[in-house]
């Protein structure tokens, strides 16, 4: 004699896997992410303190320039019209987690990121 409630293996199984990832759409639709950047505004605002226009001219010529064209107009990537309106903390994340087409520069050292944001400020 069959049991009337039972579910089909396969249909236990996909039941389970949806239920695992209900969590994770709902994150993803609600947009649960936090807002703003997500680095240490204190340590920001510190490390820009020493922030060198000429140094940030050459490590943006090295690293940037080729997407963002030498004037940051812009070439193959988009140009850095939004930087005077975006804070040094905004920044201080795009330039070092990435953001969608662009690559995290996570390596960079503190100085180098205060540098580039340096330059950015005195060019754009």
């Amino acid at each position: 004699m069959r049991e009337k409630n039972r579910l089909h293996p396969a249909l236990t199984v996909l039941t389970s896997l949806a239920m695992g990832f209900l969590p994770l759409l709902t994150l993803a639709l609600v947009g649960c992410a936090p807002e703003g950047p997500a680095v240490d505004t204190a340590q920001v605002a510190q490390a820009m303190a020493s922030g060198d226009v000429q140094a940030g001219g050459q490590l943006y010529l090295s690293l940037c320039a080729s997407c963002h064209g030498p004037d940051g107009l812009g070439a193959s990537g988009p140009g850095l019209a939004l930087v005077p309106e975006m804070s040094d903390a905004e920044l201080w994340d795009i330039i070092v987690n990435g953001v969608e087409d662009m690559p995290a520069y996570g390596y960079l050292t503190d100085q180098e990121v205060a540098d580039l944001i340096a330059w950015m400020r005195a060019n754009v």
